[in-house]
């Protein structure tokens, strides 16, 4: 991510935080802020997405269903516990 779209997300992360402070100084209910919390990050993930950080999620999973796999394969099926 470089350094202006850090800028925008960093931006639109204190937004929210304002936001939410002051449903919360209102009386909204927490649970409820929560969920705008919630609800409005997703949203800024996809107006500024993280690739990098999506590259770096999607290998770790992928290498950890290599991993996986390569444990559970049918020949070690029956002989894994014994």
């Amino acid at each position: 991510m470089d350094i202006e779209d850090r800028k925008k997300k960093v931006k639109g992360m204190l937004s929210i935080k304002d936001k939410a402070l002051k449903q919360l100084k209102a009386g909204t209910d927490p649970f409820e802020v929560r969920s705008f919390v919630d609800d409005a990050k997703i949203g800024l993930a996809y107006e500024i997405p993280d690739i990098d950080a999506h590259v770096q999620a999607t290998n770790a999973a992928l290498k950890h269903k290599r991993q996986k796999e390569s444990f559970y394969t049918p020949e070690n099926k029956d002989n894994l516990f014994h």
